[in-house]
Parts: structure tokens; C-alpha cells; sequence
């Protein structure tokens, strides 16, 4: 599937170091990169904060959904892993959603 647009600056959130927050293919299915408790100075929220960094990453999800046109309530899936890119981050989120063609 062809990808027809890359997303990669979302008002009030942080730039991606390198990869787009989201890429859409025909059919406007979008592929949102994970998120993690990062604001839009690119500042840890909560540090420690299992229940803060988790109401951040899903903030900045919200934001890309909105900007993608897509609804608030998007499929996702919970894994566990060994560490993130950063020791402080204790949460990431992402998700595959259908937006409004």
C-alpha cells in the first residue's frame, strides 16, 4: 500500500527525532509512531508517575488523532517491555486507526 502523507508536525507536541508521529496510505489508514510522556517542550512529564506519563502519552495520541481528522477512541494493544529509549520513560503508546477519508 502506497503511503500518501507523513505526519510530522502536530500542534502542542513535541517534533520527532527523525521519524513522522503518523503516515497515512490509501484507503487513509494511519500508522501512529508510539508516543511517550514527552510535552511539547519535549520535558518528561511525571517523573516516576506510571499514571501521569500515561495521561501524557495519550494526550499526545489525541492531539495526532486530531489532527488526522480521526476519532478519540482508536483500537490499541498493551505490551510490556524491558526498557524504552529513555530509562525515565515508563510508557509508550501507538496505534494503527481508520480516519475520515
Amino acid at each position: 500500500m502506497p503511503i500518501v502523507d507523513r505526519l510530522a508536525s502536530v500542534p502542542d507536541l513535541a517534533p520527532g527525532p527523525g521519524f513522522a508521529h503518523a503516515v497515512t496510505i490509501t484507503g487513509k489508514l494511519a500508522f501512529v509512531s508510539g508516543q511517550v510522556a514527552l510535552d511539547s517542550d519535549s520535558q518528561l512529564a511525571g517523573p516516576g508517575d506510571l499514571a501521569a506519563q500515561t495521561a501524557q502519552a495519550l494526550r499526545n495520541l489525541h492531539r495526532i488523532l486530531g489532527a488526522l481528522g480521526g476519532g478519540p477512541n482508536p483500537a490499541s494493544t498493551l505490551v510490556q517491555v524491558a526498557a524504552l529509549f529513555w530509562p525515565e520513560l515508563l510508557v509508550e503508546v501507538d496505534a494503527v486507526v481508520a480516519v475520515p477519508g
